[in-house]
C-alpha cells in the first residue's frame, strides 16, 4: 500500500477476535502495554458490561504477532464468558451460527473499540508522532 509518510508506522494495533458472544469483554495486553489497556478500560466504563483483563501471548500465526515483533503496541479485545446465546461457543468452526451472537456484548465491544481508538488517536503525543496539528 502507498500510505502517506506519517502513516508508515502505526501507533497501535487493536485486534478483535471472537467478539459478540459470552457475557463479558476481555482486554488483553496490559502486562506489555499498560497505558493502552488502561485507555481501553476507561473507554469501557459505563458500558454496563463486565470487563476482564487478560494476558496477550503470541501464538503461531496470530494476527497481531507481526505488530508486536516490530514494537507496535497491541491490544486484544475479545468476548468472554464462553457461551453464546445458543449454548457453548463454537467460534472459528463450521458449527458457529448466528444464534450464538449476544447483541449486547457485540454493541458494547463496538463502543469500547470506538472509545479506545478515539482516545488514542486524539492524544497529543500521537499527533506529535504523526506530525499532525490537533485543534485546541
Amino acid at each position: 500500500a502507498n500510505l502517506p509518510r506519517q502513516l508508515q508506522r502505526p501507533i497501535a494495533m487493536i485486534n478483535l477476535d471472537m467478539t459478540g458472544v459470552g457475557d463479558s469483554i476481555r482486554i488483553s495486553g496490559g502486562e506489555k502495554y499498560p497505558d493502552l489497556a488502561s485507555t481501553a478500560a476507561a473507554a469501557g466504563e459505563g458500558l454496563g458490561t463486565k470487563i476482564l483483563r487478560g494476558e496477550l501471548t503470541i501464538p503461531p500465526n496470530s494476527d497481531y504477532g507481526p505488530f508486536m515483533e516490530r514494537g507496535i503496541p497491541v491490544l486484544g479485545i475479545t468476548s468472554a464468558g464462553g457461551r453464546g446465546q445458543g449454548g457453548p461457543m463454537r467460534g472459528h468452526t463450521p458449527r458457529a451460527t448466528m444464534d450464538q451472537i449476544n447483541p449486547e456484548i457485540a454493541a458494547a465491544i463496538a463502543r469500547l473499540l470506538f472509545g479506545t481508538a478515539w482516545q488514542v488517536a486524539n492524544r497529543k503525543e500521537t499527533a506529535k508522532s504523526l506530525n499532525l496539528h490537533l485543534p485546541a
